[in-house]
């Protein structure tokens, strides 16, 4: 994403521009608000990260190489290649000398020096050593975990030598209790679940293990509101803490619980139709989505193509082509003609909106920017109307400025509209679908064994002047005897 400010959206049929809004929730919701000083957003422009708040505003230059979203006050960032935490002003509080340095959680952050990994495989072939570090940059638990997990109501998971040997253990670097893990998601509601050989187990904090009944075991790793997802026998429902059944299976899928509902798809006799093109075209579903309480009864009954779990008290909807947002007795509360909305973080969510013929995007990261679209949509009165003046008034009377800007952009077509931003100096691109990706992307061929000449499309990623290999994934057992050669070695 290149902008602070910006409206994801489409022109007429097929097209779009992207923008990043801000909204305020008052009178929709009620949740703990934050003052734009207590929260802010990282973002990305021309290779080089930066933090935003609440209204836009460049807090801290966008000027790092990479940068992490804060945690506990600090955040961890990299420039020139050195790793360091910096506070919500951008000073650097402390420089991390660290090869692996993990985001501060309880007041402690895992670091790691020694880790390396197979080349072209990405498998670890030494795993160096952990340890944990204070807010100070103090190393207050040694070098000397061969894994090390962020600590969770109190409590992380590491492992010392194999997995075999996996422990929780407190602040202090006490050993709580012992059992074999392969890696966890942490403590949520006083349990944890442990991945060991692909299969998940649930321990409360004493380390005693959930009796889970059911061979085909859990499809999340965390409670969420005294709830985890269960499957048994190709059908979903929900255990609690104990691991009693607290919703008999009976759902095609779920999500996890939030705001007293969880997301939950059935199988419905009746076929819901949208239209998916201007041609009339239609297509039926019959797989809907609604929302249950934690009786299992439907407080939002199954009608959706897909939903999300609540969030800040809203959930994301995506129907017909359509994106919106509901609340927790079903009421639509915000919708303009989306194609696509996030859930809010913080406040904000990212949406698309509609332009004529493809989807471009669009910054206004200052108000000069914003300036500079009113005239180029020809509405130069915009700039001064009161109700849009500024990154807060636009924010407030979003509801009004979304039609007039989905009006403007929809009178002219992608590259017209592209041209027209370029020469009014408004940073704006084209974004692509399947098949304009396609047309292009780098695309390169080899040769296969047993399929002849494959061409795809060349890998993206990059490192230094280095260019990726280009070749066929190994066949099953392929590597094996040169893999465990290199575990041994």
């Amino acid at each position: 994403m290149t902008s602070f400010k910006t409206a994801w959206t489409r022109t007429s049929s097929t097209s779009g521009i992207l923008i990043l809004i801000v909204f305020s929730l008052c009178g929709h919701l009620t949740f703990a608000q934050e003052s734009s000083t207590d929260r802010l957003f990282l973002v990305q422009k021309d290779g080089k990260s930066g933090f935003i708040d609440r209204t836009g505003k460049v807090v801290i230059p966008i000027q790092f190489d990479s940068a992490n979203n804060f945690h506990e006050g600090l955040a961890l960032v990299t420039m020139s290649g050195k790793k360091a935490f910096i506070d919500a002003t951008g000073k650097i509080v402390f420089n991390a000398a660290y090869d692996i340095v993990d985001d501060f959680s309880e007041g402690l952050a895992a670091v790691n020096i020694g880790q390396t990994r197979i080349p072209n495989l990405g498998l670890i072939s030494n795993p160096g050593k952990w340890g944990y570090i204070d807010k100070t940059g103090k190393l207050v638990m040694p070098l000397r975990f061969t894994h090390a997990e962020n600590f969770s109501e109190g409590l992380a998971a590491i492992t010392d030598g194999d997995r075999d040997r996996g422990a929780f253990i407190d602040h202090s670097g006490k050993t709580i209790f012992t059992l074999p893990l392969d890696v966890t998601l942490g403590f949520h509601e006083g349990i944890v679940g442990v991945l060991l050989n692909g299969s998940v187990s649930y321990y409360d904090r004493s380390g005693k293990r959930l009796i889970i009944p059911t061979e085909d075991g859990p499809k999340s790793y965390s409670f969420s509101e005294g709830l985890v997802p269960m499957e048994i026998k190709g059908k979903t429902g929900f255990i609690d803490q104990s691991g009693k059944v607290a919703i008999a299976p009976q759902f095609e899928d779920v999500e996890d619980f939030s705001a007293g509902l969880a997301a939950v798809k059935v199988h419905s006799n009746e076929t819901n139709w949208c239209a998916r093109d201007a041609s009339g075209s239609r297509e039926g579903f019959t797989m809907k989505w609604g929302y249950i309480d934690k009786s299992g009864k439907f407080i939002i009954p199954p009608q959706f193509e897909s939903a999300a779990p609540f969030a800040e008290g809203l959930a994301v909807i995506h129907h017909c082509g359509e994106a919106f947002f509901i609340d927790t007795a079903g009421k639509v509360v915000l919708k303009a003609d989306f194609r696509y909305a996030s859930s809010f973080s913080g406040g904000l969510a990212q949406i698309e909106r509609e332009t004529a013929d493809g989807w471009i995007v669009v910054a206004a990261p200052k108000e000069k920017f914003w300036v500079r679209v009113c005239e180029a949509i020809g509405r130069p009165e915009l700039a001064s109307d009161p109700r849009f003046a500024d990154f807060g008034a636009r924010d407030r009377n979003r509801e009004e400025l979304g039609p007039i800007l989905e009006k403007a952009f929809h009178a002219r077509t992608s590259a017209e509209w592209l041209e027209v931003l370029r020469e009014a100096g408004v940073p704006s691109a084209a974004v692509n679908d399947v098949l304009g990706a396609l047309g292009q992307a780098r695309i390169v061929e080899y040769e296969h064994p047993t399929l002849g000449t494959v061409r795809q499309v060349a890998s993206p990623l990059r490192l230094s002047d280095t260019e990726p290999p280009v070749g066929r994934a190994p066949f099953r057992g392929e590597h094996d005897g040169e893999v465990e050669d290199l575990v041994d070695a």
